[in-house]
């Protein structure tokens, strides 16, 4: 009879766990007209952080919540922005929605994954994904239970510190964003590496897709492009336009004619500390995707 009641009592609770996600995705849905199925992975990922901040830190049960769903809560505004709004932005069909939040929740899922070592992933994967017990655990990987449970908790915890920070997700306000907007363009235009650098995280990224070459760092983005780019003032004009929702430049360059030619289309991903990612499309047929000419008129540059 105990056995049977504590399968009724499991039961319940898994039914709940469901139901509540049935209902976030119908809230979702209702509210923006996406069917968004990373709710699994987000229940998944707020219970690790929540446990290891509680074990780990040694955080109160409220405080450890609260952390929790900060963490998910940046975790949901990437995909958003990465995933659903260039998505939802060329009109793609429900079905399509669907498919991309099940994948990110799997690369979600899977880069997760790789902060931890081998021995690490079987913990956690045979543990909290399949729910085996500690003792069934240990035995296949020839350990004690006292092992599993504490290399869980390290697990859990690598996992936990693997979440970007808050301040690195953030979007700059408006004002903010206008302002490194401006500054970016005016050191673009009047060839000031410096300038430019001084406006990129230290991570910054630059990527030139199709071309497999890219640069990490600061130092190197801006000694880039300040070598290959910035060659001289004037030779550079800037015409701010919106990418799959992202701010970004059509790059005009001038010609031994004095004519500024179609160049590069440059998107930006910018954070509340600085510009994270530049990505630089040397396609001047791309110009016509925004409604911009070939060729673009002398004028004074920005100051």
């Amino acid at each position: 009879m105990t056995e049977f009641l504590q399968q009724v009592v499991a039961g319940l609770a898994s039914g709940s766990i469901y139901a509540l996600l049935a209902l976030a995705i119908v809230i979702i849905y209702r509210s923006t007209g996406v069917v968004n199925f990373a709710q699994g992975a987000f229940v998944m990922m707020g219970g690790m952080i929540a446990y290891s901040a509680l074990t780990a830190f040694g955080l109160p049960l409220l405080l450890a919540a609260a952390v929790a769903i900060v963490a998910v809560a940046a975790v949901g505004v990437i995909i958003e922005r990465v995933v659903v709004r260039p998505l939802w932005d060329r009109k793609a069909t429900m079905f399509v929605m669907i498919l991309a939040t099940l994948a990110a929740q799997i690369v979600a899922f899977v880069a997760a994954l790789q902060y931890l070592s081998a021995r690490q992933r079987a913990m956690l994967i045979l543990r909290d994904v399949l729910e085996w017990p500690a003792a069934e655990v240990a035995e296949l990987l020839g350990t004690t239970t006292t092992a599993v449970n504490s290399g869980l908790r390290r697990a859990r915890a690598q996992l936990a510190q693997a979440m970007p920070a808050e301040d690195e997700l953030a979007e700059p306000d408006d004002a903010e964003q206008r302002a490194v907007l401006e500054r970016f363009a005016v050191a673009i235009e009047s060839a000031d590496a410096r300038a430019l650098a001084e406006l990129l995280r230290a991570d910054a990224v630059l990527e030139m897709p199709p071309f497999l070459t890219w640069f990490a760092g600061r130092d190197a983005v801006a000694g880039f492009v300040g070598s290959q780019l910035l060659t001289a003032p004037g030779d550079l004009r800037l015409v701010p336009v919106t990418a799959n929702g992202q701010a970004a430049f059509a790059v005009y360059q001038r010609d031994e004619h004095g004519v500024y030619q179609a160049h590069a289309l440059e998107v930006l991903t910018l954070t509340a500390t600085g510009i994270a990612r530049i990505v630089a499309f040397t396609d001047p047929g791309r110009f016509t995707s925004f409604g911009l000419p070939p060729e673009y008129p002398a004028g004074p540059a920005r100051t």
